[in-house]
């Protein structure tokens, strides 16, 4: 799973969540990074959650991006600011984590967007 968000904080904590969920995950520091890392050849991931507000590239840029090399890539849009989740929670296979959030709403999230 791709984990983009500009705060280390917030990807230390998704990424041990993730794998106390089973997951494994690629965090990035931002949507440009991310890009990089999949035009690299790196992915594909089975999903990308995404800050919706991050300096430079922003959240629906990040998204617009991925999803533009990996149509039906899945992905979380994660954010303080529910209403800066919009435009990308108009797109299919998209949820919407609001921060602060806890495991099992990580897993909710999760076990609508993957198959079981």
């Amino acid at each position: 799973m791709l984990v983009v968000d500009d705060e280390p904080a917030v990807r230390r904590v998704l990424a041990r969540s993730l794998r106390e969920l089973g997951h494994r995950s690629v965090p990035v520091e931002s949507g440009e990074h991310a890009i990089a890392w999949l035009d690299a050849g790196e992915g594909p991931p089975v999903l990308a959650i995404v800050d919706m507000m991050m300096p430079g590239m922003n959240g629906t840029e990040t998204v617009t991006a991925l999803r533009a090399r990996l149509p039906s890539l899945p992905v979380i849009a994660c954010t303080a600011y529910a209403l800066s989740a919009t435009t990308v929670l108009e797109l299919p296979d998209t949820e919407l984590l609001e921060k602060p959030f806890d495991l099992a709403q990580l897993a909710a999230c999760l076990g609508k967007l993957l198959p079981a």
